[in-house]
């Protein structure tokens, strides 16, 4: 009891420390970080760990997740749906709830969930799934869409949503295929930067490798290739999870054993029995870097007091809405294009699996330039619509004519521009280039204007190089040529948001009254002891 009681204390103190940074955002207004403070206090009463089991599509998470909870609850293989998050936590009965994208929230049932259909699990948000295991004391584990998933939205959802409130994720890889060039890309991006207290990567599939040997090969390779990223060595698991629930549902201890599901298992005991101070520690880093955020708001000039300029203030409301407008439509049009490019690169090596090399030399270049530009064409009708949807809803669309005179919209949304940047032999320089064309200078210059030129002089080069290699320099003339149109979409739209902003008429100086800042150096002071004490909370908690 006296221990229960001990190690409850650093909680609500902890629990006083978001109340007072909650209000202190609140004071200023700044609801978003009021909001992440609540999520916070909401995890931190919880008393139990997220554990967000991640990778690509297909790398076996939903059957890791089955067989630590040692039943088929998701639905898994070649076929199965695309689900979103489910979150799998322990409760007193057996319970499923599917939550829609429209919030409608309705009981489901085990065999539901295994039998959802793809339309179906496209329109739902997430599900919940409450089982009576002791093994599923303190965790809610998430099996999460695959980093790779078409689905930007649900994307986001779990990289920008999920993965920060997570404290533990299980990276799952395939043992045949680990860490592929776009694996290791989403590890650098979106997995080592979520701030977990632990990172596990689970190497799934293990026994479908022929030997020691080639086990011993593929850790070797993924801790090569990890620890940079890491800054660590990275902490691998092989795992066998079909093998694992098997041995679950047929109690097969012998089985069970070699499957790595009791090492598995021990980690999560271990983590859900110090769930308290990785809670407390994660949240009190959480809670520092929001307060440094509120800081640092506190320490801006303060607003100046209400006046009364002397122009429209309804002209700077329409341009300031129609810009956020605008960023938005760029935003989902730069994700659609990230994961078309991501998709590309990835499919490549099926396209010419059988091609032969002088195919693949002749015409790969054009087969990449084409899929771009199905790409612009098949976006340009949609963005086009949702840009003048977004200046006739701000009324930035009743503007006279000469005020928005020379508005350029994204590349390839008539009627205003025609997308003839594709028509540069832009993919097929870069592609040559890529594969060692020792160009000079002069040539550099000009070739964006004589691709036909270029295509003769490189045609002897082609010989010299193998089909991996010039597949491999294809990956990487893919990646480049999507993040050059991604750098023509944003610096277009930045012209377009540029000219709107242009078009509000600049505001009249006057003397703004003397602003007294007495409250907002109070405020200041408070928040700096309010992460001292988070410091020093957390200094306590380490010692």
């Amino acid at each position: 009891m006296i221990e229960a009681v001990l190690e409850t204390t650093p909680e609500l103190a902890l629990l006083a420390l978001l109340s007072r940074l909650r209000s202190e955002a609140e004071a200023i207004g700044s609801n978003d970080i009021a909001r992440a403070v609540d999520s916070l206090d909401d995890h931190l009463r919880s008393r139990r760990l997220v554990v967000a089991v991640v990778g690509e599509h297909n790398r076996g998470k939903s059957t890791v997740v089955n067989s630590l909870i040692g039943e088929s609850w998701l639905p898994t293989g070649q076929n199965a749906p695309a689900l979103p998050p489910v979150y799998v936590a322990g409760g007193a009965r057996e319970h499923v709830e599917i939550v829609y994208a429209d919030g409608k929230a309705i009981e489901s049932t085990r065999d539901e969930l295994l039998t959802l259909s793809p339309d179906d699990a496209a329109s739902v948000s997430f599900a919940r799934v409450a089982l009576p295991s002791q093994d599923l004391h303190g965790l809610m584990l998430v099996d999460t869409p695959g980093l790779n998933d078409p689905d930007t939205s649900r994307l986001a959802q779990t990289v920008y949503g999920l993965m920060p409130q997570s404290d533990l994720a299980l990276l799952v890889l395939d043992s045949a295929q680990a860490l592929g060039a776009s694996e290791h890309q989403l590890i650098a991006q979106r997995v080592a930067t979520a701030g977990l207290h632990r990172l596990v990567v689970i190497l799934n599939r293990d026994d479908e490798l022929e030997n020691e040997e080639d086990r011993l090969a593929v850790r070797d390779r993924v801790a090569r290739l990890l620890s940079p990223l890491l800054g660590q060595e990275p902490e691998l698991l092989p795992y066998a999870a079909k093998s694992a629930l098997r041995a679950k549902e047929r109690h097969d201890a012998r089985l069970l054993a070699r499957s790595g599901y009791p090492e598995l298992r021990a980690l999560l005991a271990e983590c859900a029995a110090a769930r308290a101070k990785i809670l407390q520690a994660a949240v009190r880093r959480k809670a520092a870097t929001l307060g440094t955020r509120l800081l640092a708001k506190l320490e801006e000039p303060a607003p100046l007091p209400a006046a009364n300029p002397p122009f429209d203030m309804s002209l700077v409301d329409q341009a300031s809405t129609a810009c956020r407008s605008l960023e938005r439509i760029r935003d989902t049009y730069v994700l659609d294009l990230q994961a078309f490019t991501l998709a590309l690169r990835d499919r490549l090596e099926a396209e010419t699996a059988e091609v032969s090399i002088a195919d693949v030399r002749q015409y790969l270049p054009f087969f990449i330039q084409e899929q771009f530009a199905c790409f612009v064409r098949q976006h340009d009708d949609p963005v086009r619509e949702q840009l003048q949807g977004a200046l006739r809803a701000t009324g930035v669309a009743d503007w006279p004519d000469e005020r928005l005179a020379g508005i350029t919209p994204a590349p390839g949304l008539h009627p205003y521009i025609e997308p003839d940047f594709l028509d540069d032999s832009v993919l097929l320089t870069t592609f040559m280039a890529v594969i060692g064309l020792a160009m000079k200078p002069l040539v550099a210059g000009a070739v964006m204007t004589i691709g036909p030129i270029l295509r003769m002089l490189t045609r002897s080069l082609y010989d010299r190089e193998t089909k991996d290699a010039l597949l491999q320099a294809a990956m990487a003339a893919t990646t480049d040529a999507g993040q050059a149109i991604e750098r023509q979409v944003v610096a277009t739209f930045a012209s377009a948001l540029d000219r709107i902003n242009a078009a509000v008429p600049a505001p009249a100086q006057y003397e703004p009254p003397p602003v007294d800042d007495s409250a907002r150096h109070a405020a200041r002071d408070r928040v700096k002891a309010l992460l001292e004490s988070l410091a020093a909370a957390g200094a306590g908690g380490a010692a």
